[in-house]
Parts: C-alpha cells; sequence; structure tokens
C-alpha cells in the first residue's frame, strides 16, 4: 500500500512537501529506510 500511496500523492503537487518530509522522517524507521533504499524513489 505504501508504494500505492506515494504514486498517488505524486499526483497532487500540493502533496510534494509532504511527500518529501515523510520520506525523510520514514527513513528513521527501519522497514521505509529498506524500502527507499531499495527503490529508485
Amino acid at each position: 500500500w505504501i508504494s500505492s500511496s506515494i504514486e498517488y500523492l505524486q499526483t497532487m503537487p500540493q502533496q510534494a512537501d509532504f511527500l518529501e518530509v515523510w520520506e525523510r522522517t520514514s527513513k528513521h524507521t527501519e522497514f521505509t529506510s529498506h524500502y527507499f533504499n531499495s527503490s529508485d524513489f
């Protein structure tokens, strides 16, 4: 569901800043850190 959520947010320019902050803060957790590091996101 994370991938679909990111794709959904990317279709809404006004959410770009939120997505950037979310990505940065999410990297503090093991799961999301692995997710972002293993993707081309």
